[in-house]
């Protein structure tokens, strides 16, 4: 790890420790463990971003309402890109998480923005299946394009690769971070459970490792291979 890599992150921590001493809770907490492990995951702190936009990213694709809301009343931008070009409300619908999404937008992100692989939204939460923030965001009036129409209409994505993430599906990442309603969705939609990402892995293997219980015994009952 770079020096730069260890003063921002002590920065963070240090930040994040005298806001939140009196009473942290869980969301926040998880908050401090994605910041801790940047360096690791691939964000490009060399990178001009904002301390408190990547907090913001973090805190959406957990899916931490509270810290989220926190953030907003505190002035953070809502609409700064981060790794791949992707803002909070990306990170979020992503995700699936409905409450972060309403209060992003009604915070006044943008919905129309796009990522590095010309993506919105709108079109990852399509391809992911999360039906409900679809609707969330096509309700604030975000573009439908074509693509998004055929995917709604077609009832496809259940299998679609993200190559931007090492050519993770949607099945792949929802297990390995446990999102048990998300496999689940994604099953019904017939997601190929026994599809493996760039590296040969497949969705039980990190799910085991993780120590998803719940979601090996989901995804073997769903036909993977053991």
């Amino acid at each position: 790890m770079q020096p730069l890599v260890y003063v921002l992150v002590f920065f963070v921590l240090v930040f994040h420790s005298v806001s939140y001493a009196e009473s942290p809770d869980p969301s926040q907490e998880s908050t401090i463990r994605g910041l801790k492990s940047l360096g690791d995951t691939g964000v490009n702190l060399n990178e001009h971003y904002s301390i408190t936009a990547l907090k913001l990213m973090f805190a959406s694709e957990d899916g931490s309402s509270d810290v989220v809301r926190e953030l907003l009343a505190a002035g953070t931008d809502l609409n700064e890109k981060g790794e791949r070009g992707m803002t909070a409300l990306h990170f979020a619908s992503r995700a699936g998480h409905t409450e972060v999404v309403r209060i992003l937008l009604k915070g006044g992100s943008n919905g129309n923005l796009k990522d590095n692989n010309n993506m919105t939204a709108l079109q990852l939460a399509s391809l992911a299946g999360h039906t409900e923030v679809v609707e969330i965001l096509m309700a604030a009036g975000t573009e439908v394009t074509d693509d998004i129409k055929t995917l709604l209409n077609r009832g496809e994505g259940a299998n679609v690769r993200d190559y931007s993430s090492r050519g993770m599906t949607e099945l792949i990442t929802a297990s390995a971070n446990g999102r048990i309603d998300d496999v689940r969705t994604l099953l019904k939609k017939g997601a190929d459970v026994n599809e493996r990402n760039e590296k040969g892995i497949t969705s039980l293997f990190l799910a085991s490792l993780a120590g998803h219980t719940d979601i090996v015994r989901t995804l073997i009952d769903g036909g993977a291979n053991v």
